[in-house]
């Protein structure tokens, strides 16, 4: 009953948007990092090529980064979306960094893998994050200390050295931190970023929008 009266006021908060898209705005959803270091880069090619429509980015900490909710008009995400009500673009991919505090013996390395990690409690997002377990072998996989909600609590737990975190190299770009330090895992997938938008209500000039992003992820 629950997860129907979800899909209602999701659907609720759709048809408000529809209303709104009126405005002269086209609001980008997004959980954490947004488009990381590409993302001034696309909003500067945006306002070239559409000077009457800026281009918003909005955070907003759920599955959909605002999509469902209704607070933007297309998202970014860096999860599969497993909801038939929404389409995906593929924009492009980003590497996966060993977050640690830097009094932790792992920020003294160039690099890290992901048995570094494995030894130290490490913090997640199972909501909205991109870091499971699934990504070590079975029986290698670090304990979890904490779940965390959202970046600044788990940077904060980072920083403190009471966990340690994986991330896109996108929080690396546009969360700098002291006492935090970003490294490459070299041996962990890369992680894929999408674009998303409601099926039956794609923004206008969504195409556009499109091309920037993946243009911006091929520099």
């Amino acid at each position: 009953m629950l997860a129907g009266a979800r899909r209602v006021l999701d659907e609720v908060a759709h048809l408000h948007l529809v209303v709104e898209q009126s405005r002269t705005e086209l609001r980008v959803g997004y959980a954490w990092a947004a488009l990381g270091r590409h993302t001034r880069r696309v909003q500067k090619a945006w306002a070239a090529a559409h000077p009457g429509l800026p281009l918003v980015f909005v955070h907003s900490n759920s599955a959909s980064a605002g999509l469902a909710e209704g607070a933007a008009e297309v998202a970014v995400v860096r999860r599969a979306l497993d909801d038939p009500r929404f389409e995906t673009a593929l924009l492009g991919t980003e590497r996966r960094y060993g977050v640690v505090a830097t009094d932790n013996p792992l920020a003294r390395k160039r690099s890290l893998k992901l048995g570094d990690l494995a030894k130290y409690a490490m913090a997640i997002d199972d909501r909205t994050g991109t870091t499971t377990l699934d990504l070590w072998q079975p029986g290698k996989a670090p304990a979890v200390v904490r779940n965390t909600h959202s970046v600044d609590e788990w940077l904060t737990l980072i920083a403190a050295g009471q966990a340690v975190g994986m991330t896109s190299e996108a929080t690396a770009n546009l969360n700098p931190r002291p006492g935090v330090a970003y490294r490459v895992v070299r041996d962990a997938p890369p992680i894929a970023v999408w674009l998303a938008w409601w099926k039956d209500q794609p923004p206008q000039h969504l195409t556009d929008l499109i091309t920037l992003a993946c243009d911006a992820y091929r520099v």
